[in-house]
């Protein structure tokens, strides 16, 4: 028992090597912290990864959860037929993307809109300091209320580039950019004519995962387990199995709703 346990935290300091479809992308139902993946290796030695609560795992302080485990590679195929099933519906693609590119750039409008006011208290603050300089340089002004106003000006200029900087590093990450959407375009049309299971890699999985911004939701109801699945081209419940079984989980796609 102590190697088994052994054997469960040295793999899942790893992690970040497995291949796991969700990283950084679910969290659990039942008490809503986040869900990572962990390895065991069972007596037949063989590697097995599965979803965990972070909750149940004892890494959440003052948290206790009791989400069963969900299998990895049961998980991440069901997530990946259905994000595929997605891509080839008739109209399902040009809609979603037209429906949140417009989401986002109603989203990151005040962004951009912060950024051109800032860009005006900069240049107002840079102005104020080449005054100070100059009157300084004249004799117009004594030092010490240059030093001051010096100061002053400094810190609000330096203030004022940190939040344009973290304006922009959001702009950045919350924009969907035309290379992004051709991209997804392509993949979707790989799709359509014929790409058959297992020709894609996991970092092409991985990658249509993160331009889909796809989220999820680990949960149990009635003693079933399930994956509320979603992206900006839709939402679906994904029926994982019964929490008494140790068989592998059910394939079964939930009706989309």
């Amino acid at each position: 028992a102590k190697l088994q346990r052994k054997a469960n935290v040295s793999v899942s300091k790893r992690n970040i090597k497995r291949e796991y479809l969700l990283r950084g992308r679910v969290r659990c139902g039942l008490c809503h912290t986040s869900v990572n993946c962990y390895a065991t290796v069972p007596h037949e030695r063989k590697l097995y990864l599965y979803y965990k609560c972070n909750a149940l795992m004892g890494n959440i302080a003052n948290v206790k959860c009791h989400l069963p485990s969900f299998r990895v590679d049961v998980v991440d195929k069901l997530v990946w037929d259905w994000v595929k099933a997605l891509l080839t519906q008739p109209g399902t693609l040009e809609t979603g993307l037209v429906e949140y590119q417009e989401s986002r750039e109603q989203f990151i409008a005040p962004i951009r809109d912060r950024l051109l006011v800032l860009d005006d208290l900069w240049q107002d603050s840079k102005s104020q300091l080449d005054r100070v300089l100059d009157l300084y340089i004249s004799g117009d002004i004594p030092r010490e209320l240059l030093v001051d106003k010096k100061q002053q000006l400094e810190t609000t200029l330096t203030s004022l580039e940190k939040e344009r900087d973290d304006l922009n590093l959001n702009l950045e990450t919350e924009t969907i950019t035309e290379k992004d959407i051709q991209q997804i375009r392509e993949f979707a049309l790989h799709i359509a004519e014929g790409l058959g299971p297992g020709n894609e890699t996991f970092d092409d999985r991985r990658r249509v995962i993160e331009l889909l911004d796809v989220g999820a939701l680990m949960t149990v109801e009635d003693g079933q387990k399930f994956i509320d699945i979603w992206c900006f081209l839709g939402r679906n419940k994904l029926s994982v199995g019964s929490t008494s079984s140790r068989n592998v989980a059910f394939s079964r796609i939930c009706p989309r709703y």
